[in-house]
């Protein structure tokens, strides 16, 4: 582990972490100047800072790109997060869901609340592999499957979330609740002049946002999209006023 200046640094203290070994390469093709940074002699470094602890063990605290100098301190992300999971106003949150939208909300709110307890109605996750193991792997997340959430106790703030498993209610603690269990259509207004899909979303052309019925647009929430957020819906909006304007310009 070395510092700025190519030497050692003590125990316990944080600098780049170098390698060796018989697989690793010998330069970056065409790239002599990060072939130079990268390497120190014989040893290789990733880009990891790590520290090491009086008996020899390694630790990685973040990546070197990573870092932040302030006050002539370096200053790592993962160590502010600890920070501020570790302080008394930092609380324990709950995630309703399964899908990849419940996995993404609590992996962002594993980076500042101080834990993250997962309730899902089933017992499989219906979000995709990687990103369950991946926010299943932190420390401070739980999970409680074929779990029924039926009350949420409170006053002016939530203090617990009331859930029932296997015909008994058990009660959890907890100051937010963020429920990530998709959306249900407001497209009953229009089920008789647009075949709606099992959903009750509007089928679109993706490219254009036009439907089946000659001089109808569908934009947002309501059609049959991979992603629904507001962005993406001002960008279906925009799409379909192109066309739209197109289409008028034609007639």
């Amino acid at each position: 582990i070395l510092d700025d200046d190519g030497k050692e640094v003590p125990t316990g203290q944080v600098g780049e972490l170098f390698s060796r070994g018989p697989a690793l390469f010998t330069k970056y093709w065409n790239l002599p100047d990060v072939t130079r940074q990268a390497f120190h002699g014989e040893y290789f470094s990733a880009g990891d800072m790590a520290r090491k602890d009086e008996d020899g063990y390694y630790y990685l605290v973040d990546r070197k790109k990573n870092m932040i100098i302030t006050g002539g301190e370096n200053v790592y992300p993962s160590e502010v997060e600890d920070v501020i999971g570790s302080h008394p106003a930092v609380k324990d949150v709950a995630v309703i869901g399964g899908g990849n939208a419940a996995f993404e909300t609590a992996a962002q709110l594993l980076s500042y609340a101080k834990s993250v307890t997962f309730l899902i109605r089933s017992d499989k996750f219906r979000a995709d592999e990687v990103t369950v193991q991946k926010v299943l792997s932190h420390p401070n997340m739980k999970v409680i499957k074929n779990a029924i959430p039926k009350e949420i106790k409170g006053g002016k703030f939530v203090s617990s979330l009331i859930y029932e498993q296997m015909g008994q209610e058990n009660e959890i603690p907890v100051t937010g609740i963020f429920v990530e269990i998709g959306l249900i259509p407001t497209t009953n207004f229009i089920k008789n002049l647009i075949s709606l899909n099992k959903y009750g979303q509007i089928p679109v052309d993706p490219k254009t946002q036009r439907t089946k019925v000659d001089g109808v647009w569908a934009a947002g929430d309501s059609t049959d999209g991979l992603y629904h957020q507001n962005n993406i819906a001002a960008g279906d909006a925009i799409k379909a006023l192109e066309d739209i304007y197109l289409y008028l310009r034609a007639r």
